[in-house]
């Protein structure tokens, strides 16, 4: 499940340059032209002037997306960059230095915790986020230094142990045994804590494989190139296997980032082209609203629907390419050869493979916290149950617990037992995405390479793309619409009305 795109490293820009003129290995034309593989730009970026000239062109590139950090950002990855003896004090220094000016960057809930109990005028919000923030991070070392200390039960299971005290603060947060202040300190915690809670399990996994102080674990909590609540780059353990560790190889892989951020650029046009042209020009419904009119009794046109849910499924990758390109190609400028977390999932022959594809850093925090610690210890006698229930524990329980931490805000709104009956139309999405990629697994594999054009590339292609336009339906984390209601969607869109 986690080895297809380690297979494509120099195709997902990783590879080095080769020494071949660029006329003799670029006979078509290209949008983006493959700097890194023309020997005189490498060698110009690896001089001062080139250095300088990459250094400026990202930040052009960068400020429309990145607007008031861009000069933050691109001076912290130039000093991880341009200074390697320091590299891992430089990446600290500045993701600490940008989580403690801005720590916005995930929803908090005190904000919305003291508006629910009243006191919004009492609370300054920023202030808590940072103080919340600050022990977490006390925490986060103290947690490190324990598990590298004593390796005896429970500290062998830390991750086991952090999920419990999550599913605790989480539980006395939506009990309301406190009121007032309190209240909202402890849901701050909890936001706080689902925020930055994969970055310390990466850090807590690599104990054993790093035995640098624990002070620099906090360089890759949200570093400062970017992520989401998944840890794009993982920890420093993954990141010291992809740093660039001379002149030549940082001149690739910058070059190599700045070709992807101006890719991004590109998606990011087109997204928006495609958003207009679908909405505006072609007025085709969201699926939300192919839901609301379904229940309403007035349903659009199953062809209308059908169109609803592709345009649904292409948004939804051209975004996730959008922002994960933006990402790994700051982390490419700060010296670390990231792959890329989205990379061509519309050649995706197999579920699986667009799933290794799609959301790549997202895949391997399941495989690393849900596949493998099932794959090791369940079913050894039994391989086909041992890989599909490795891989349910992981496409499954993991996305329904990753999703579930980033949107606790519900259980705030809601509450927790609604909050959680409201999950349903999500996790029966992931289980059915579960079981796609479980059986995309355990088919065997047909040689191709006689099938032909059409059998052995367009219909399995074809095939993948219907199986995930179709499971667009399902894919509701907003918790206003029952199962039913989404089934009835499906049906309609194959001409059953109930």
């Amino acid at each position: 499940m986690s080895s297809d795109l380690r297979n494509v490293a120099s195709a997902n820009g990783v590879g080095p340059a080769r020494s071949v003129g660029w006329w003799s290995r670029a006979p078509r034309w290209r949008l983006i032209p493959p700097l890194d593989t023309y020997p005189g730009v490498v060698s110009f970026a690896e001089t001062t002037r080139g250095r300088i000239a990459v250094v400026v062109a990202f930040g052009l590139l960068l400020a429309p997306v990145q607007g008031k950090l861009t000069i933050a950002t691109i001076a912290a990855a130039a000093a991880s960059a341009y200074a390697p003896k320091y590299r891992r004090w430089a990446v600290t220094a500045a993701t600490l230095i940008f989580l403690m000016h801005d720590p916005s960057w995930y929803p908090s809930l005190t904000a919305l915790a003291a508006a629910k109990e009243g006191i919004a005028d009492r609370i300054d919000a920023p202030t808590l986020q940072r103080a919340l923030l600050a022990l977490f991070l006390l925490l986060a070392l103290a947690a490190i230094h324990v598990v590298r200390s004593y390796r005896r039960a429970p500290f062998n299971r830390p991750i086991v142990c952090l999920l419990l005290l999550y599913g605790a603060s989480l539980l006395i947060a939506a009990s309301h045994a406190f009121r007032a202040v309190s209240q909202v300190v402890i849901w701050g915690w909890v936001g706080t804590l689902g925020a930055y809670f994969w970055f310390l399990c990466y850090a807590l996994l690599d104990v054993s494989k790093d035995r640098a102080p624990a002070s620099m674990q906090l360089g890759v909590f949200h570093p400062f190139w970017g992520s989401s609540t998944t840890p794009i780059g993982k920890g420093w353990v993954y990141l010291r296997k992809v740093e660039a560790l001379n002149a030549h190889e940082l001149a690739i892989t910058q070059l190599k980032g700045l070709k992807l951020l101006a890719w991004s650029l590109v998606l990011r046009a087109a997204y928006y082209a495609f958003d207009y042209a679908s909405r505006q020009t072609l007025t085709i419904p969201t699926v939300d609203e192919a839901v609301v009119a379904q229940i309403a009794g007035a349903p659009f046109s199953w062809y209308v629907c059908w169109g609803s849910l592709a345009c649904s499924f292409l948004r939804d990758v051209l975004l996730a390419a959008i922002g994960g390109h933006t990402i790994v190609a700051c982390a490419r400028l700060a010296g670390f050869r990231l792959l890329r977390h989205t990379y061509r999932p519309l050649e995706s022959r197999t579920i699986a493979e667009f799933w290794n594809r799609y959301l790549f850093y997202f895949k391997e925090l399941l495989v690393e916290f849900f596949f493998y610690p099932t794959f090791i210890r369940c079913f050894r006698r039994h391989q086909r149950l041992r890989l599909f229930f490795a891989t349910f524990m992981a496409a499954c329980v993991g996305n329904i617990i990753w999703h579930f931490m980033r949107d606790v805000s519900a259980v705030l709104e809601l509450g927790l037992a609604q909050a959680v009956i409201g999950f349903q139309t999500f996790a029966f999405y992931a289980a059915a995405l579960a079981v796609g990629i479980s059986m995309s697994q355990l088919r065997p594999r047909r040689g191709i390479a006689d099938a032909g054009w059409l059998r052995g590339k367009v219909l399995p292609v074809a095939r993948v793309l219907l199986f995930f336009c179709i499971l667009e339906v399902f894919d509701d984390e907003n918790r206003t619409y029952s199962l039913p209601q989404h089934f009835a969607l499906l049906l309609h869109l194959f001409g059953v009305t109930l």
